[in-house]
């Protein structure tokens, strides 16, 4: 069951996010990315795709799209193992002209769409896209688990212009026609999949530029005994993701 309604397409902004079997962390994210200060500037939807979850997530998302119909909208789909089917499912749904992808697992401070909006009011060109922030809160920062979860933005403060490895979906918006003319993600890849796409869009032209500015606590809970699974899980999907890059000449 899909639970949508006719959006106005004053739609300036949609943020897509894929979840599988977050209920609990999405009683957190959830109310932050309804209540985000847009300043009467724009409008923007938020678009949450369930890769076949099998526990209460479902359930309570038709519950808040049914509560808050002009915000949030609901898709299911059927599991694929992986995120790129569930964004690619709300990159054609999506009715913002900008498209800002994160995880599920991640919380937006409060003018995190602001951010994002005003960067691309700045860069209206359809190549220009963004690359924003999420941090491991204070309260899990004792979880050995957090170091898993942080990223180099020290590397990409220092750089005068990204690549296409700095393509991350954690908090990333790009322009919705030029991810749908030249991204989508590609469905076989279960991890570096964003990586992936970021290599297409930027041989077709992005320009991705650092926006700390848009920033989002990361509540990634890795339990000690998924951490081996883990890094076998990497280095398999590694394997397919250089074997899919072109050999430099």
């Amino acid at each position: 069951r899909e639970v949508s309604v006719v959006i106005p397409n004053s739609v300036a902004i949609s943020l897509i996010v894929p979840t599988y079997n977050r209920s609990e962390l999405l009683q957190e994210s959830v109310p932050a990315l309804l209540h985000q200060r847009t300043d009467g500037l724009f409008e923007y939807e938020v678009i949450f795709v369930s890769n076949g979850s099998t526990d209460s997530t479902a359930q309570f998302l038709r519950a808040v799209a049914e509560l808050n119909p002009d915000s949030l909208r609901f898709f299911e789909i059927e599991p694929t193992g992986g995120p790129s089917g569930p964004r690619n499912r709300g990159l054609c749904e999506a009715r913002g002209d900008v498209v800002v992808i994160l995880d599920d697992d991640v919380v937006p401070h409060d003018d995190f769409a602001l951010q994002h909006w005003l960067f691309h009011q700045k860069h209206p060109e359809q190549r220009y896209a963004a690359l924003g922030e999420v941090y491991v809160p204070d309260k899990l920062l004792d979880d050995p688990m957090s170091l898993f979860h942080t990223f180099p933005y020290g590397e990409v403060r220092s750089l005068d212009r990204l690549n296409f490895v700095h393509f991350w979906t954690c908090n990333v918006s790009i322009k919705r026609k030029f991810m749908l003319e030249h991204g989508m993600f590609d469905e076989y890849m279960l991890y570096f999949e964003d990586i992936l796409v970021g290599y297409r869009l930027s041989r077709a032209g992005m320009v991705l530029q650092f926006l700390p500015e848009a920033r989002g606590q990361h509540l990634h809970k890795l339990q000690p005994g998924q951490v081996a699974h883990k890094g076998k899980f990497t280095g398999r999907w590694l394997y397919d993701f250089v074997e899919r890059l072109p050999v430099p000449e």
